[in-house]
Order: structure tokens, then sequence, then C-alpha cells
């Protein structure tokens, strides 16, 4: 099962750029190349974009990804999930891994999903407000992160509140390839960038499609994605081999990756039968991308196959954020983690 689909076109992924008002970074297998409207910027391995800030992502994800989309906070944070067949890695831009497992499970998003937005999606995409975006076919659902979200919409385009889609063509109507929101330097307001096959349409939220067309109407800088991103001459696209998830042999989760200081944190495991130890144990540290050489602030055993264990926060030092790591057999060989939360 895949949560994504492969599209129509030979590259995976779009994320926005860092730069304002409009830059992209185009995903194909291990590689990313950085356009704005008029030019191509770079060509070159995506763990190498940004001065490195995308190095440490696991192969699967970095060599092998279906789609990827960016999650908005208040606080500047960035971060991007990048999708696997039905897995995802949620990684914080410098280096921070926060969560790696089944989609439906992340953390303040997975048990939002509802239930025909499981698989099979046409596209993803990161809206303005911190919110995600599902398309699929002619219908989307907006999903709000966090304990209080929920899916604030679910239906047709056409019907969403305040998208004005009654000018857009039918064969630009539904089942896009890729979507990503940007600001264009001449709005104010930022758009969609809509991607189905060689066609492009740039929509304004407000106003409706400003921009329908081959890569090279619509702007400059699609049209010079190297040649193996696209093809070009009104040549069909090839999609690229998909190669099979790697499954993780071992998964961490929680429900929510926010929580007040003393409320409990139950956290579910799982692991494969030649990593079954009746000394698996769960422990939490101060968040990062490795465990600190420390002692954990509180542990637990964990024996069984598949299961789940509460721990009290209470014994954290106090608000601040926190990783738990799933170990193997009464040492430190990483089975899952970490798994970043927040204490409030």
């Amino acid at each position: 099962m895949v949560f994504v689909r492969a599209g129509n076109t030979d590259f995976t992924a779009i994320i926005p750029g860092q730069a304002d008002p409009w830059e992209a970074l185009f995903l194909r297998a291990d590689r990313v190349a950085k356009i704005n409207t008029e030019k191509l910027i770079s060509d070159g391995r995506l763990v190498d974009a940004y001065d490195k800030q995308l190095a440490g992502i696991p192969e699967s994800f970095a060599g092998h990804t279906d789609a990827a989309f960016d999650v908005r906070s208040a606080t500047g944070t960035r971060r991007t999930i990048f999708i696997l067949g039905d897995q995802c890695l949620d990684w914080q831009w410098g280096g921070m891994p926060r969560y790696q497992g089944p989609i439906t499970e992340m953390p303040d998003f997975g048990r939002h999903i509802p239930s025909e937005y499981r698989s099979d999606l046409n596209a993803v995409m990161g809206l303005p407000d911190g919110s995600t975006m599902l398309f699929k076919g002619n219908q989307c659902a907006v999903i709000d992160w966090g304990p209080k979200g929920g899916c604030s919409y679910k239906g047709s385009l056409a019907d969403m509140p305040k998208w004005q889609w009654r000018s857009v063509p039918p064969e630009m109507s539904g089942d896009f390839d890729h979507a990503v929101m940007f600001k264009s330097p001449d709005q104010s307001q930022e758009e969609t960038l809509f991607i189905k096959g060689e066609q492009a349409m740039v929509f304004h939220w407000s106003h409706g499609p400003r921009l329908i067309g081959g890569y090279a109407a619509v702007a400059a800088g699609l049209d010079a994605l190297p040649g193996f991103y696209h093809a070009k001459s009104g040549n069909l696209h090839h999609p690229p081999q998909r190669t099979p998830p790697l499954l993780p042999k071992s998964t961490l989760t929680t429900d929510w990756s926010t929580l007040a200081t003393g409320a409990p944190l139950t956290l579910r495991y799982s692991t494969s039968s030649d990593k079954l130890s009746d000394k698996n144990w769960i422990g939490l540290y101060p968040a990062g991308p490795t465990r600190p050489p420390q002692e954990s602030f509180v542990w637990a055993y964990t024996p069984d196959a598949k299961g789940s264990t509460t721990l009290d926060t209470g014994r954290l030092p106090g608000p601040g954020s926190y990783a738990a790591w799933y170990f193997y057999n009464d040492g430190y060989d990483p089975l899952a983690g970490p798994l970043v939360f927040t204490l409030t």
C-alpha cells in the first residue's frame, strides 16, 4: 500500500525553497534541482542542499521518496515530511529526525486522516497556516495538526470555501501529480503551483487560475529543469522506477507530540521476531539526532513483540523538547527513534 501514488513526471516531489518570494526544490531519486521563476539555480544531491541541512536523512528516504511536503510552525522551525510507501520521515531542518514510521500513526497528524485518504493520494501540500491538504482525484481533505485538530474540510475542490475553481479547465481540475505553495514576485498572497504531466497551473486562491500551459509558458525556471527531471519537446514522461519501501523492522509511535509537563506519555512499539527480547526497553532523553552520553531520565522494559507503555513525564527536568528511544536487549542498539515530543 502506498500513501501517494506514482505520478506522471520524472520528479517525485516539490517542496518550497528558502528564498522569498519564489523558490522550489524538485526531488528526483537522490538529487534535487532548485529553481525560481526565471532559471535553474542548482542541481545536486538532496543531502547537500542548503548547507547540508538535510544531511543525515536515511538513505531509503533520501534516495526513494514518493512525495514530500512542508509543515509550517509559528516558531519558524522548518520541517519536511518525506513519504515512502506507507511510511514517512518527519525531518526538522538542521539535522533533527522527529519521527519515522507509518504515516497514519504520525503524532498530531495520522489519526486525523479520513479513511478514504489513507492510500493512493495524488498529491500532498503544506498550507500557510500549518495545516496539510490531501488531493485525491478532484477531491481534497484539509488536516489540522495537533490534539485539537482534525479534518476541517473534506469534499470536492470545486466546493472548497474561498477557492475560485469555476474557471479552471476540465483537464486541470484534478488528478494532479504535484502541488506546492509559493509566493510570486508580483503577488501579495501565496499561490499554488499545480503540476499534471507536462502541464502546469499557477492558481490564486482568491481569483482563480492565473497561468496555465506547458512549463515554458508558466515559468522559465520550470522549463530550465534538467532534462532528466522532465521530458521536453512534447515527449511523454516516464516516471522513475520506484524501489519498494524499506519497511522498518521496529516502530515507535505516539498520538501527540506536545503535552503538558507531568502528563503521562503513552508510546506504542513493535519489533520483529529476530529483535524480540524481554529486555528491550524505551528511554527518554534530551531531544537530538543521537542518544546523548547520559542515563535516561525515565525508562521501561518493553518485552512484547507489539504493545504500549506509559512513562511519567513528571520525572523529566521540565518544559522543553525530549526524545523517546527504543533499544534492544538491555543495551543501546537502537530499534527505533528518536521520537521527539515537547513538554509545555
